[in-house]
């Protein structure tokens, strides 16, 4: 027998009182704007120095020497691209998958660095005039941001439950 309220069983969630709908987007928007000032942080840091962001690409060993300058270039325009996209609603669901595209392919970048034995002495993720020393915790910072990102897909007002 069903329960009088069929719409949850049907996975159709029930509308929420405007106040609670309200409180849900706005922990969505903090959310965002959580990340996409990170985003933004980062990309900030690496554009001041981008001669310097392209050496530290170079250490990685992944890249020709003729693609180092274009991509210390594009990964931060991508960067404040996402963060963007954070702050739009109708872009934001998008950008949160980029957020997660990004980090992990960071993340994995840096794993596949590390096993191949090519030492990392610092990580510039916030641009080389902030970098920090290398530490065993260093790849797992990549996780951290699609880890929130997943957040904001999974949790989002007005998502059936």
């Amino acid at each position: 027998m069903k329960p009088a309220d069929h719409r949850h069983w049907d996975g159709i969630r029930p509308a929420l009182p405007p106040m609670l709908e309200r409180r849900e987007a706005g922990r969505t928007l903090a959310l965002a704007t959580l990340l996409a000032a990170c985003l933004a942080a980062r990309a900030l840091g690496q554009l001041a120095d981008l001669a310097g962001f392209a050496d530290f690409l170079a250490g990685y060993q992944m890249l020709p020497p003729a693609l180092l300058r274009p991509a210390a270039a594009l990964l931060p325009a991508v960067d404040l691209a996402i963060a963007l996209g954070l702050l739009l609603p109708r872009l934001r669901q998008a950008a949160a998958h980029g957020v997660v595209v990004m980090a992990m392919s960071s993340g994995v970048l840096l794993s596949v660095t590390l096993l191949r034995g090519i030492p990392l002495a610092k990580c510039a993720c916030l641009g080389v005039f902030l970098a920090q020393p290398s530490t065993v915790v260093f790849p797992l910072d990549a996780f951290v941001l699609p880890g929130l990102a997943l957040t904001l897909i999974i949790w989002r007002p007005g998502r059936p439950t």
